[in-house]
């Protein structure tokens, strides 16, 4: 069987469809391996004959296309006849008996995934000082309909939660800086250099730096970071030693000078 895989962008009148299908298919498949198992001697015809009995026993099986369905059978065949060759050959250990499908997999995924940026979470504050973050609004953001797919699955606003709090626990700065201009400015000589979302380069005419766009960002992001933690505090958050600011590693420096400037200018 030949499967693939394309990245869909809708309405979410169509991804309640869309989802709608993937629960029928998950009901023919389950409903093809019980039939199965119930009639001894059942071959792969008969799997096909079963779905267009479903679609005359429940409503919303006929909904789903017939090829759909007739796929879900020839996956449960699939499995079951890899079953019987796995028992052919004598392997050892478990034998891939199939088993029936509960809804809540790509769930569990989720929760796996939301645990993975917890750890992330945990480890990047553990691992600094500071951290300084963009101060975005999610809300806002995901107005866009470009970037919303993005940011929702990245879950943002979980994540910064998480440093904020681990930010507390080990007694860490976090704080969270204006993104205005944050990816526009050079974060070597502080002057603008427009772009657009497709620029992923920084290359600055006024004094040639060159940067992927994200690194110059975060450069930028660190200096306002610092310089707000050194002298206003605003938007900070744990225990900071302000006398060692002036003893932070010397590029790091140089670029708040940089930026002082750029804004006494």
């Amino acid at each position: 069987m030949l499967v693939l895989e394309a990245k869909l962008r809708g309405k979410t009148e169509q991804y309640t469809l869309i989802d709608e299908a993937i629960r029928t298919a998950l009901f023919c498949r389950n409903k093809a391996l019980r039939y199965w198992m119930d009639n001894r001697g059942v071959d792969k015809y008969d799997l096909n004959k079963q779905m267009a009995v479903l679609a005359k026993e429940f409503e919303f099986a006929k909904q789903l296309n017939s090829q759909a369905r007739q796929s879900s059978a020839e996956r449960v065949w699939s499995g079951i006849s890899r079953f019987f060759d796995n028992c052919k050959k004598k392997k050892s250990g478990k034998k891939g008996y199939p088993k029936f499908k509960k809804r809540g997999h790509s769930e569990r995924q989720l929760k796996k995934l939301q645990r993975k940026a917890v750890k992330t979470a945990r480890c990047v504050v553990r691992s600094n000082d500071l951290i300084a973050y963009e101060d975005l609004h999610v809300r806002n953001m995901v107005k866009n309909h470009k970037l919303a797919k993005s940011i929702s699955d990245a879950s943002w606003s979980m994540f910064r939660q998480w440093v904020e709090y681990f930010g507390k626990v080990f007694g860490k700065v976090t704080v969270a800086v204006p993104p205005h201009y944050t990816s526009q400015n050079c974060s070597n000589c502080g002057k603008q250099v427009l772009k657009t979302l497709s620029q992923r380069t920084h290359h600055c005419l006024h004094c040639g730096t060159v940067l992927d766009r994200d690194h110059n960002a975060a450069l930028n992001i660190l200096a306002i970071g610092l310089n707000r933690v050194g002298h206003t505090q605003i938007y900070a958050c744990g225990e900071f030693d302000l006398c060692q600011v002036d003893g932070v590693r010397p590029q790091y420096n140089t670029v708040i000078r940089q930026q002082q400037e750029t804004h006494t200018d």
